[in-house]
């Protein structure tokens, strides 16, 4: 509403009063409501303007006109609307007529009480019996009870202005428009004041009709020119339309001061400058529809300049009003956060100076108490050397005592033989050497405790008879004795050797690896976390995709980021901005709560562990697509590969009790990432001619990396040595066994690191003994099984190349795989038979038979040499056990609940049969089929888990998952891969989160952070993994063709699709069953059995010999093409073992 000066101004130009004096008292008494004075003004007058219209007479009255100076075309200036009221003389009656009609005034007054009283009353009596009846259903509506009573009372009260035009809008639909005309103009049911004001507001002008309902004219005007379509559309587009009529008060007076001298009557308006009402055009008798057109378009065209101005200025108005409440709340906000900042500097500085005061005064107390307590221990000193008295001459009966404490000081003195052992302790008191009261006397010989319990016995006693004494061990070392006739050495040692055993690992590698201390204070779900953790995992992931389906693969260990992101997060840490974002609220968080830590660094490598292990299920992707040629979908691959990765959290979380918190379980693998993180976090001072952690990495790292140009670049033969060869260069003989990259390896030496730890990874993380079998093992297939059966042609050897992972016809040449599958992609048994049997090189036979041995002689190892352990950390596990240093400190932060596992287990497994079920023309495992994968993977993952938490080696269930498959479901290549994924890998999977548990254990990270980090790594790199490899099949051709001169042959996907044909397709029945040719090889499940009892028996002598270790890794070899034998793992061995031991 606009203030009182814009009311003033406009009460006068309605009312015609000049007196602005008198106009403020009119309002002030309306409460300035504009209305309500304006209403109550000419309700006086009215009463007889509207009787002399309504009679059709003309009354004489005062009113102003509209001002002169009229322009039909553009706007009046200054044009006044005036009304004026020149009353007549109302003086009242004189003095003497008021003493003269006093006592009739006075009697009148008493019965107009009297009357007033009964009609209260009745009143009252009234309302409470219309209540009553209401209540009861009787209560009728207004105008005696019709149809439409309800109506007649209205919900919101209106003014008498709105009322009027709300009745005149009423009346005009009724009469012009509900009947013939599908048009009509918006007339607004509010007063003109309210419509004027309406119009300012929407940059519009105001449409004013009067309407005369007894002019013969206007029902034609009405119903053909007000309700043409035309007409209708241009005022509803372009003005603010009010309508009244002239016999109801508004319309009368706006008539009067519009100058309405012919009807119909209609006008222009629009609010001018001064508080005024611009008259624009008056319309003033009939007119047709297009001459009415024309007259507004051209008021229009005239008036659109002024208010267009308008409007700019309005939203400039309404632009600087917004800016100027932005600058006002900015500077509202500034000075809040400098008050804050201020307020918060005189907190910090009251907190320092009470800080400050209170640490003074506690220093203070402590001085206080130190000097109380060291003057009482002087008093106390003084008074047990009083109290000894002189000391004794050497004599019969006298006895020399000699102490020597902990810091090698010696003290000797005198003492009577009858002295007690009391006296000796406050002898030594007395001395004030030891700033402890906890101590014994010992003698070293024959070694006796004498205890605070013995502070009544002799001297003379003591040293008579101390074989009666009981012997009581000490924690520290017993010192020589000095031979004397009455002299006796008494000793004080410190304690706590056996205490701080107990305080570290019983695993000697973790004790000395391992920090034992925690700081839960370090932040871990960090910013800087996140986007390194996150960067960190697709880079790997994308880039071990990218190249292994090289002819030589190349990998990226999670180490390359391990070391990578510490600048980067250190740069993070010294630029981003610590800001704290929603401060005080549980939402706050900050991009940089501070130091990069250690902690951050370990969960970042989580992540690029998930980026840098392999996603096996890409195999089957593979497989499917580049080398069988047939359809598997994005969706089906994608739900593969995320449940084979994410199947393995169910069984970690089953077996964590038994492979995470027990303390023999101390995954060697682990101690090298805890080396590397404390190397580069922990600092440490320098020994005088010695080298730091950092500084000995760094000089390690720039040797190898210079070290590695000469394999990598300038010397590349370097990476096999074959000597066999060079000596006898044209012999085929010579070839297969001394060759490097072509044969046995027999006699090759590596100088090349990448090789060395290409295939069963860096041979420095894995304990002596682990590697010691892995070499035996290694001796015994390659230089002495695999040349035996070669040269005695077993099952054809010599027909077929000694080393090859490919599939062989009886005459030595490629088996065509695709002709024996049908149009249903199942084994196609007349081709088959055409074809004839399939073959194998004897080392491929061989390695299969190794795979067989290594999987029963890891379950007899587990067995018999952790079967009780097992059993016992069975009991244990619901009992309270006692827990090493490592496991105390994680039972401070929240553990992973039990449900969170079954939850991701029970789901993966139905998607998983979902799937299956669902898109079995791609998959083709039945729904018992992903039963049978889970269980076997449940059953093995404990034992091989052991295996590899105490050796670092992991035998694999490919080969028996495989084999289970093949035999039950045969001709089905697609779900023997899809059956071994999901038996094999989701063990595997488990095995590296329990791998990645225990790191966060020896770390210190909450148990529900890494939880968190391993699940969203491995998600991420699924989707990742997936994404890069079929970017690759769909882009590069001829993908995985050996044959062609492409760097992208797979080599190992390739040796996944040999084992889908060998396994899936034909079967393993017509391979190594009563149908094959290699049924014999089946004896080696007896001999990998055998194996661990021959050791077990005499485990006394032979506790290190590992046979499923010797055995298992024998299964690699199949992928790799070079062999020699790991003298630079004996050679590293023997030079940190001669530095441990010196």
């Amino acid at each position: 509403m606009v203030d009182t000066v814009d009311k003033l101004g406009y009460f006068q130009a309605i009312t015609g009063l000049e007196d602005a004096d008198l106009c403020t008292e009119i309002l002030q008494a309306h409460g300035w409501d504009l209305e309500l004075a304006i209403s109550s003004f000419t309700s006086s007058d009215h009463d007889a303007s509207s009787s002399a219209v309504d009679g059709g007479n003309n009354h004489d009255h005062d009113n102003a006109a509209v001002t002169p100076d009229y322009q039909p075309r553009g706007i009046v200036d200054d044009t006044e609307l005036v009304m004026r009221d020149d009353g007549g003389d109302n003086r009242g009656p004189g003095v003497a007529w008021r003493i003269i009609t006093l006592p009739i005034s006075i009697v009148s007054g008493s019965l107009g009480l009297v009357s007033g009283a009964i009609g209260l009353g009745i009143w009252a009596a009234g309302g409470v019996l219309s209540y009553s009846f209401g209540m009861l259903g009787f209560r009728s509506g207004r105008g005696g009870g019709s149809a439409d009573s309800s109506s007649a009372a209205r919900l919101v009260s209106v003014s008498s202005a709105a009322g009027e035009a709300m009745e005149f809008v009423a009346l005009f639909d009724r009469d012009y428009w509900s009947n013939n005309n599908a048009f009509k103009i918006d007339f607004v049911v509010e007063g003109f004041m309210d419509a004027l004001q309406r119009s300012r507001s929407s940059f519009k002008l105001l449409f004013v009709y009067l309407h005369s309902p007894d002019h013969p004219d206007t029902p034609v005007f009405c119903g053909g020119t007000l309700c043409n379509e035309a007409v209708v559309a241009f005022v509803n587009e372009n003005f603010v339309s009010w309508g009244g009529s002239i016999r109801s008060s508004e319309g009368f007076k706006m008539s009067n001061s519009l100058k309405a001298s012919r009807f119909p009557f209609c006008a222009v308006v629009m609010p001018a400058a001064n508080q005024r009402i611009a008259l624009l055009q008056q319309v003033e008798g009939p007119k047709s529809p297009e001459e009415m057109l024309a007259i507004l378009q051209r008021v229009v065209e005239d008036s659109s300049p002024t208010l267009v101005t308008a409007r700019v200025e309005a939203e400039e108005r309404r632009t600087n009003l917004r800016l100027r409440e932005e600058q006002d709340a900015a500077y509202r906000a500034a000075l809040e956060a400098d008050q804050a900042r201020e307020r918060e500097r005189r907190e910090e500085e009251e907190r320092l100076e009470r800080e400050a005061a209170e640490e003074k005064e506690a220093q203070e107390r402590a001085e206080r108490e130190a000097a109380e307590k060291e003057a009482a221990r002087v008093r106390m000193r003084q008074e047990k050397a009083l109290a000894l008295g002189d000391e004794p001459e050497k004599g019969p009966d006298v006895t020399q005592v000699l102490v020597r404490f902990p810091n090698g000081e010696r003290k000797g003195r005198m003492f009577k033989s009858e002295t007690k052992i009391q006296t000796l302790y406050d002898y030594v008191d007395s001395l004030g050497v030891l700033d402890t009261e906890e101590y014994s006397l010992i003698t070293n010989f024959p070694r006796t405790v004498y205890g605070r319990d013995k502070e009544s016995m002799s001297l003379k006693d003591a040293v008579t008879n101390p074989k009666d004494l009981p012997n009581q061990s000490s924690a520290s070392s017993s010192s020589s004795s000095e031979p004397r006739d009455e002299t006796e050495d008494l000793h004080l040692p410190i304690s706590g050797e056996e205490e701080e055993e107990e305080e570290n690992s019983p695993i000697r590698q973790v004790a000395l690896t391992v920090p034992t201390t925690d700081d839960p204070s370090l932040p871990v779900l960090t910013f800087r976390m996140w986007v390194l953790g996150t960067l960190s995992c697709i880079l790997l992931s994308f880039l071990n995709q990218f190249f292994w389906y090289r002819t030589e693969p190349l990998t990226i260990s999670a180490i390359s980021a391990q070391i990578a992101v510490v600048p980067l997060g250190r740069l993070m840490a010294a630029k981003i901005s610590d800001r704290v974002f929603f401060q005080g609220s549980k939402w706050q968080f900050t991009l940089n709560p501070g130091p990069f830590n250690v902690k951050e660094h370990v969960l970042i490598t989580i992540f690029a562990n998930a980026g840098a292990g392999s996603v096996y299920a890409i195999h089957v992707v593979t497989v499917v697509k580049a080398f069988y040629m047939k359809n598997i979908t994005f969706f089906v691959s994608f739900i593969v590969i995320v449940t084979t990765q994410v199947l393995g959290f169910g069984w970690a979380g089953i077996f964590r009790k038994y492979l995470v918190e027990p303390a023999a379980m101390w995954w060697p693998a682990n101690l090298v990432q805890v080396s590397l993180f404390r190397a580069l976090h922990e600092k440490e001072e320098r020994t005088k001619g010695g080298l730091t952690r950092t500084q000995f990495f760094v000089i390690a790292f720039v040797c190898s990396f210079a070290y590695y140009v000469f394999p990598g670049y300038l010397f590349q033969i370097m990476t096999s040595l074959s000597w066999v060869c060079w000596f006898f260069p044209s012999s085929v003989m010579a070839q297969q066994i001394g060759s490097g990259l072509h044969g046995l390896g027999v006699g090759a030496i590596g100088l090349d690191w990448s090789t060395i730890s290409s295939y069963l990874g860096s041979p420095l993380a894995s304990p002596w003994f682990a590697t010691a079998n892995v070499g035996v093992g290694f001796v015994l297939v390659i230089y002495v099984l695999v040349p035996i059966c070669y040269w005695l042609d077993v099952y054809k050897a010599k027909t077929f190349p000694i080393f090859s992972s490919s599939l062989f016809t009886n005459q030595g040449s490629k088996y065509n795989i695709t002709s024996i599958i049908d149009s249903n992609f199942h084994l196609d048994l007349p081709s088959y038979e055409r074809e004839g049997p399939l073959y194998l090189c004897t080392f491929f036979a061989i390695s299969y038979g190794v795979g067989f041995a290594a999987l029963s002689a890891t379950i007899m190892h587990v067995a018999l040499f952790h079967g009780r352990e097992i059993w016992e950390q069975s009991k244990e596990s619901f009992k309270e056990k006692k827990l090493d240093v490592h496991a105390r400190l994680m039972q401070r932060y929240k553990q992973v609940p039990e449900w969170w596992f079954w939850c991701i287990l029970v789901t993966n497994v139905g998607a998983t049969i979902f799937a299956c079920e669902y898109y079995n023309d791609q998959l083709q495992l039945p729904w018992w089929g992903v039963l049978l994968a889970c269980t076997v993977a449940i059953i093995f993952t404990l034992p091989i888990g052991i295996i590899t938490a105490i050796t670092n080696q992991a035998p694999g269930l490919n080969i028996i998952t495989e084999y289970i498959i093949g035999y039950i479901y045969p001709g089905y290549p697609v779900a023997n891969m899809c059956f071994k994924v999901y038996g094999y890998i989701s063990m595997q999977q488990a095995i590296t989160f329990l791998q990645d548990f225990k790191l966060g254990h020896y770390m210190k990270i909450p148990p529900r952070t890494m939880f968190m980090a391993q699940i969203v790594g491995t998600l991420i790199s699924c989707l990742v993994y997936l994404t890069t490899a079929w970017w690759l099949m769909e882009t590069i051709p001829n993908i995985c063709d050996s044959v062609s001169n492409s760097v992208w042959t797979c080599p190992s996907d390739k040796v996944f699709y040999d084992a889908s044909v060998i396994w899936g397709l034909i079967g393993p029945r017509r391979i190594f069953g009563d149908l094959g040719l290699y049924k014999s090889v089946n004896w080696f499940f007896l001999v990998g059995a055998i194996a661990p009892v021959l050791v077990w028996l005499p485990a006394l002598y032979l506790k290190r010999i590992c046979d499923s270790i010797r055995l298992g890794n024998g299964e690699g070899i199949s992928n790799a093409r070079v062999w020699w034998l790991d003298l630079v793992h004996l050679f590293v061995k023997i030079i940190f073992y001669l530095s441990y031991t010196v």
